[in-house]
């Protein structure tokens, strides 16, 4: 295989969250790149999946029970004042992930869609790294150990394991770890070694142990990639369902002091 071609057998776009029209109505689109997965809640809607072709091989859909914040696990309980939807989205990726049945993944949110994945997958198959898109990923100077975890790409295997490895290490919780450093850390702990004392502190630029060769394994690790190569696109709701069609191209809206990333020399800076 070689950059730019691929077979339907080899890729699998996962879908994870509630059921939500913007990502089913790009299910015809997301075939053109491979499988899809959807992954959702058992208290959803389930007459959204009307449009939905429940017949072809090629789409799969699991669904589990949606728990409360109440019954989170207690490890989790950080999350709940921020009002972050990270433990259920952990909860519903890892599902998905469990039932991908190729090689390679490309993990969305339900709430979000992308027309041509086309330049991810063509950066993935160049260099078999995670590749991220770069929704608030700032530099790694800036906020180390953070990447964007909308949607991303890479090994299933790998994925499954850093879903495990985020599930059972409850030392890293917010609100000394967010959702994208939980994402990055576990994902190096999970397939590249334990980092747990990466950092003196969380949010330090200095890395404990040999800095030079903690950032070299990260280089090797990860690439990041601008979504507006992706685009046509539709973003959250958080992001005012931002339209690329309607609106050109997107653009941060906060933490302008940090700065986004819109390449991977970008954010290793």
């Amino acid at each position: 295989m070689v950059q730019g071609e691929w077979k339907m057998s080899d890729i699998t776009i996962l879908i994870q969250g509630p059921l939500n029209e913007v990502s089913i109505e790009n299910i015809p689109n997301y075939l053109k790149y491979g499988n899809v997965v959807i992954s959702h809640w058992t208290q959803d809607d389930i007459k959204l999946l009307d449009v939905v072709d429940e017949t072809d091989p090629n789409i799969k859909i699991v669904s589990q029970y949606m728990p409360s914040k109440e019954e989170w696990e207690p490890t989790w309980s950080g999350d709940i004042p921020v009002k972050s939807t990270f433990p259920w989205a952990v909860k519903s990726t890892y599902l998905g992930l469990k039932n991908v049945d190729t090689e390679y993944v490309i993990k969305t949110r339900s709430d979000e869609r992308f027309e041509n994945l086309q330049p991810m997958i063509d950066l993935f198959l160049k260099t078999k790294r995670m590749v991220f898109g770069n929704i608030y990923a700032f530099p790694f100077e800036k906020d180390p150990l953070r990447i964007g975890d909308h949607i991303f790409m890479d090994y299933n295997e790998k994925l499954v394991k850093t879903y495990e490895m985020i599930l059972k290490s409850h030392e890293f919780r917010y609100p000394n770890y967010c959702a994208e450093h939980i994402l990055m850390i576990n994902h190096m702990r999970a397939n590249y070694g334990h980092i747990t004392d990466v950092f003196e502190q969380r949010g330090s630029s200095v890395l404990n142990n040999n800095p030079a060769e903690q950032k070299k394994n990260l280089e090797l690790a990860f690439e990041c990639i601008n979504i507006n190569l992706l685009k046509d696109l539709v973003l959250c709701k958080r992001e005012g369902y931002w339209d690329t069609k309607t609106q050109g191209d997107w653009f941060p809206i906060a933490d302008w002091d940090k700065g986004i990333a819109w390449s991977t020399e970008d954010f290793f800076e």
